[in-house]
């Protein structure tokens, strides 16, 4: 990523410079179909954690929900990250 900013701040190519999303052509529209499908996915499993959150209460003294919990931030995340790809893709 070093090389890649590098790069972009001297308008030069490294060798070892990443492809950017700018140079996508053949494969924008696939890897947009994936960046949604992963969203869904990451949206589905908090819906999923949160019926299990309601269904482990009490257990092990509230250490389930809190493991739960913390899987629901961490989806919550990477929803975000991937709606942020998704619209740098369409932008592409």
């Amino acid at each position: 990523m070093v090389s890649t900013l590098r790069g972009d701040l001297t308008w030069t190519k490294p060798e070892d410079a990443i492809s950017g999303l700018y140079e996508l052509a053949d494969t924008q529209e696939e890897l947009l179909r994936l960046t949604e499908d992963f969203i869904e996915v990451e949206k589905k499993g908090i819906e999923e954690y949160k019926r299990l959150i309601k269904a482990s209460k009490g257990y092990y003294h509230g250490l389930f929900s809190l493991l739960l919990r913390t899987m629901v931030h961490d989806s919550e995340k990477h929803v975000e990250i991937l709606e942020f790809l998704r619209q740098r893709l369409k932008e592409a």
